[in-house]
């Protein structure tokens, strides 16, 4: 296998670019007297760490503790946790779920995307034209734009974190059946 070693490094002034890290290919040609020698292709892991700056005095969250998170009003048999989403510096949207056997969301969909992680219990979830039980170890990728709803299955409550790549993904949701979830309208 060829080795790559990066020929340059880029520095990246503090506090403009969040954390990144993705995955990409790296091409290396090999080109002896105008004639092509050889190709090699290998995958790269790039992580990218900024830390972010602050002011005098000013306080970054870096640790949630989930215990002393305030319930976010949601629906009827649903209670939602917010972790991430109203912390000032962050942009995007965690929150823990805690779903009890008939209860989920109507049919909506968000103009982002969304993940559910199922940790615990079960979920009938529809994606499009598409319906699954989905159990623990599993996530639900749910495009932007596509139409999407659960219910907990039972018998159990069913456990599950929510991420969006949005700190209000609420704000540009429309729902085709049923009404928004109780917090909505109130979220800052």
């Amino acid at each position: 296998m060829t080795d790559f070693r990066p020929e340059r490094s880029v520095s990246v002034p503090q506090g403009q670019v969040p954390g990144l890290s993705f995955h990409a290919l790296a091409v290396k040609v090999n080109i002896q007297n105008g004639l092509h020698r050889s190709l090699a292709i290998a995958p790269i892991h790039f992580n990218i760490v900024v830390w972010h700056s602050r002011s005098p005095g000013e306080e970054m969250m870096a640790i949630i503790k989930h215990d002393d998170l305030p319930e976010t009003p949601w629906r009827d048999r649903y209670r939602v946790w917010n972790i991430t989403g109203h912390t000032k510096g962050i942009s995007s949207a965690l929150s823990f779920g805690q779903v009890e056997p008939g209860a989920g969301t109507p049919l909506h969909y968000h103009e982002t995307d969304e993940l559910i992680v199922i940790l615990d219990g079960a979920l009938n979830a529809q994606v499009g034209d598409e319906t699954h039980s989905v159990g623990p170890s599993h996530t639900i990728l749910i495009p932007p734009l596509v139409p999407h709803k659960f219910t907990a299955i039972g018998p159990s409550d069913a456990q599950i974190l929510t991420f969006f790549p949005t700190p209000k993904p609420f704000e540009s949701t429309t729902y085709i059946e049923g009404n928004p979830p109780d917090a909505f309208t109130k979220e800052t």
